[in-house]
C-alpha cells in the first residue's frame, strides 16, 4: 500500500470532516496468470507484474467480485476457467494446433485476469466509489436519445429520471420546480467533494503502465512504428464482465491520451486502437462509445443492468417490455453508435424477474443447473467465437476482422443467424424509439416526474 494521502487545508470542523473522508489509500490492481496448480499456486493462479506484448494473450477484466479479501485469486481464476471451457467449445484447440503445434491453451497463450483493490478511506469507506465512478463515465458519454442518468453540470453531478440538459435548464425557472413539487433530477455530489480515487483511480494507471504502455511506446517512451504498435496491441484480447467494461474504457482513455502525447496522428491512433478487441459480457458501462473494437453481449433479464441501474431510456423501455408488457425480446444486434451489442430475451428458460435472475448477469457461470435457452446458446456461441477469432488473428499476425467475421467465422449457419439478429435489431430499435418518444412526451406534458 502507498502512504495515506491527505489534503492540505484544515480550517474548520467541516473541513476536518471532509479531510477525514478524503484521507485515503490509493487503489491498486493485481495481475494473475492461469497456471497448473501446485503447492506454490494452490488455485492455479500466479501473480505477475505484466503481460508480455510479444506473445498472444487473453486478459480478463472481471467484475467487482474479483476484489481483494473476497477470495480474489479463486474468483479471478474462475473467470479464466469458465473462459477456457467456452474457448474449447468454439474450436480454439484446432486453431492452436495449426498455429503453435500444441493444444494446451495455457502453454500456447497467456491467460490473465485482474484483482481489484479499491483502497480504503481513514473512516473505513472505499477510496474508489465504484458505482459513482461508473456513473460519471455514463455522464461523460451521452447515450443514444440522451438518456444518461448522471450528468455533470457546473462541477456538480446530478441524477436524472430522464436526461435532457435543455429541458433541465428550462425547468430551473418553472413554477412547479420552485414550489418544491416532485422533480426529475437530484444532486448527487460536488465534483470537488468526490474522492480523487473515484474520478481518477490509481489502479487504472497501474494496469495501463504495466500492460498497455509497452504496446504503444518503446523502452524510451517514444512512439513505435505504426505496424509494430498494431501488432503489439493485437496481441492482447480483452474480455470484460460488468465493472470490467468500465475498466476497459478507462484504459482506452489512457491509451488515447498517451498516443497523443508521444505524437501519433489521428489516423494512426484510430488504426492502433481499432486493433484492440474487447468482448464485454453484461457490461456496466456506456455502449457504442469505444474507439476500440468492443462487442457486448446482454440479456434483457439481467436485473443488474436492466432492472436496477437504469442509466438510460433504452434500458427503461426494455424493462417495460419484459416486466410490464410481458413481451419477448427477439435476439437482436445493435451496431456502431447504437451500442455494438447483441441482446437476447433471457439466457435461462427458468429465469424470472421475481427471483432476481442473477444468473442472467453472470454470463460465464457454466455451473448454472437450469437448461439454457436456444437464444442463450447462440449468445454464448457468438461471444466465444469473437474471442476465439480475435486470438486467431493474434496468432496469424493479421488485422482484426469485421464484427460479423469475429462472431461467425466461416460458419454459414452463424452468418445467417447474424443477419437475423441484425434485422431484429433494426425493427426493435425503431419500435423502442417510437415508444420512448411517446412516453417522454406524455410524462413531460403531464408533469409526472
Amino acid at each position: 500500500m502507498s502512504e495515506t494521502l491527505k489534503h492540505d487545508k484544515n480550517t474548520s470542523e467541516e473541513q476536518d470532516l471532509k479531510e477525514a473522508v478524503h484521507s485515503f489509500e490509493q487503489s491498486h490492481v493485481i495481475i494473475g496468470q492461469r497456471v497448473e496448480k501446485s503447492e506454490e499456486n494452490p488455485h492455479g493462479f500466479k501473480h505477475v507484474f505484466s503481460v508480455p506484448p510479444d506473445k498472444p494473450a487473453v486478459l480478463f477484466f472481471g467484475g467487482t467480485g474479483t476484489e481483494v479479501d473476497k477470495g480474489s485469486d479463486k474468483s479471478a481464476n474462475g473467470y479464466l476457467s469458465h473462459l477456457e471451457t467456452y474457448l474449447k467449445k468454439s474450436g480454439i484447440e484446432k486453431i492452436l494446433k495449426e498455429q503453435t503445434n500444441t493444444t494446451d491453451i495455457k502453454k500456447a497463450l497467456g491467460l490473465y485476469s485482474i484483482i481489484y483493490d479499491f483502497g480504503k478511506t481513514i473512516d473505513g469507506g472505499i477510496s474508489c466509489e465504484k458505482d459513482l465512478a461508473r456513473g460519471t463515465l455514463f455522464a461523460k458519454h451521452k447515450q443514444i436519445w440522451s438518456p444518461v442518468r448522471f450528468k455533470i453540470i457546473n462541477n456538480k453531478i446530478y441524477r436524472f429520471l430522464f436526461d435532457d440538459e435543455r429541458e433541465f435548464r428550462e425547468m430551473q425557472n418553472k413554477e412547479y420546480a420552485k414550489s418544491g413539487s416532485s422533480f426529475r433530477y437530484s444532486l448527487v455530489a460536488d465534483v470537488e467533494d468526490i474522492n480523487p480515487e473515484t474520478l481518477k483511480p490509481n489502479y487504472i494507471d497501474e494496469l495501463f503502465n504495466n500492460v498497455f504502455l509497452s504496446r504503444i511506446c518503446d523502452e524510451n517512451g517514444k512512439k513505435l512504428p505504426i505496424e509494430e504498435a498494431c501488432k503489439r496491441v493485437r496481441n492482447v484480447t480483452v474480455c470484460a464482465h460488468c465493472h470490467g467494461a468500465y475498466t476497459f474504457l478507462k484504459i482506452e482513455e489512457k491509451m488515447q491520451q498517451k498516443m497523443m502525447e508521444v505524437g501519433y496522428s489521428n489516423e494512426e491512433r484510430a488504426k492502433i486502437q481499432s486493433q484492440l478487441l474487447c468482448v464485454a459480457l453484461s457490461p456496466d458501462a456506456p455502449l457504442g462509445v469505444s474507439k476500440s473494437t468492443m462487442i457486448s453481449f446482454i440479456s434483457s433479464f439481467d436485473i443488474r443492468l436492466i432492472g436496477i441501474y437504469n442509466y438510460n431510456n433504452f434500458k427503461e423501455e426494455i424493462k417495460e417490455m419484459t416486466r410490464v408488457r410481458k413481451e419477448k425480446i427477439e435476439p437482436s444486434y445493435f451496431p456502431g453508435k447504437k451500442g455494438e451489442f447483441f441482446l437476447i430475451h433471457k439466457i435461462y428458460d427458468s429465469s424470472d424477474w421475481l427471483d432476481g435472475a442473477d444468473g442472467e448477469h453472470n454470463l460465464l457461470n457454466s455451473s448454472q443447473s437450469e437448461p439454457m435457452s436456444e437464444d442463450g446458446k447462440i449468445l454464448f456461441e457468438f461471444a466465444a467465437n469473437a474471442i476465439t477469432n480475435g486470438i486467431k488473428s493474434s496468432l496469424e499476425k493479421t488485422p482484426l476482422p469485421s464484427i460479423e467475421e469475429l462472431v461467425c467465422g466461416q460458419s454459414e449457419k452463424d452468418k445467417s443467424l447474424f443477419q437475423t439478429f441484425k434485422k431484429n435489431g433494426e425493427e426493435l430499435w425503431a419500435k423502442m424509439k417510437k415508444n420512448i418518444t411517446a412516453s417522454l412526451s406524455a410524462r413531460y406534458k403531464q408533469k409526472t416526474y
